[in-house]
């Protein structure tokens, strides 16, 4: 992992963010991108009937000159900081629609994690650009709760739905543990708990625990009718560092009738969430 992404419109949450970036790049080596939009009016020029119109963003020199003097403010003030490991930075200042912009900023730098902060606001999730990041970006995205700080994990809770975990998935997971010699907690929820569907359930473990690299890792079944609610439930009384959940155009993997679970997850979730995209 050498790159990461982190988009910054200046709030508190999304600075949390990237002090808890700029943490794990120390551990892992990698380099930061500060990405900052400028969410500005265009002008679109008439077309033809059918063609698509020219659009322009007006773009402010002195504005984007003071947004540039904010980022090298930020850079200044994160390399100012006690570090175990430097970290190198760099920024860029986009225009146009957010999501597109770090979307497009992700695709450029080759990024291998993006990392965005949010503010959990639970009714409005799934219109948020986070929700849509999750949804479009093509490497795996960390979510950072507003007051989550970072620390080297100790105990990885990776959800799987047991319906066949591609070999990406495994060793992205694995190498993440092994990295932080973390314990590897494997989860799946029974919506519904018939000896049928827990054999089933089991015998999946078992096979998904004998593909996993891991020396720590384990495998823990759990039932309960509101999947989301479950997984966090079990994180919480595990004292988890961090949750791993897989995300396919669609739907979440635990659950491919309801789409929004992994969602939810993010909305709520109190330690932070990484989602990784499956390969269709």
């Amino acid at each position: 992992m050498e790159t990461i992404i982190c988009p910054t419109d200046f709030s508190a949450c999304s600075e949390n963010a990237i002090k808890y970036a700029d943490a794990l790049a120390q551990y892992i080596g990698a380099r930061i991108v500060l990405v900052h939009n400028v969410y500005e009016p265009v002008i679109v020029e008439l077309a033809p009937f059918e063609a698509l119109p020219y659009v322009e963003a007006i773009q402010d020199p002195e504005y984007r000159h003071h947004q540039q003097d904010k980022l090298d403010a930020l850079i200044a003030q994160m390399n100012g900081q006690e570090h175990a490991a430097p970290v190198a930075y760099e920024s860029k200042i986009k225009y146009g629609i957010t999501t597109n912009s770090i979307l497009q900023v992700a695709k450029e730098e080759q990024a291998d994690l993006l990392v965005l902060g949010h503010e959990g606001l639970q009714e409005q999730f799934g219109e948020s650009a986070t929700a849509r990041l999750i949804r479009d970006a093509h490497c795996p995205v960390l979510v950072v709760p507003p007051h989550a700080t970072f620390r080297p994990p100790s105990k990885i809770v990776f959800v799987t739905d047991l319906k066949g975990e591609s070999l990406t998935d495994v060793c992205l997971v694995c190498q993440v543990a092994t990295h932080f010699r973390a314990e590897l907690q494997v989860l799946h929820i029974l919506e519904e708990d018939t000896m049928k569907n827990r054999q089933q359930a089991e015998a999946g473990l078992a096979l998904l625990l004998k593909r996993l690299p891991c020396q720590k890792a384990s495998t823990h079944l759990e039932v309960d009718r509101n999947p989301s609610e479950g997984i966090l439930k079990f994180c919480f009384r595990q004292q988890a560092d961090l949750l791993v959940a897989g995300y396919r155009a669609k739907g979440f993997r635990l659950n491919p009738f309801a789409h929004d679970n992994l969602l939810d997850i993010a909305a709520n979730t109190f330690l932070p969430l990484l989602v990784v995209h499956h390969k269709q």
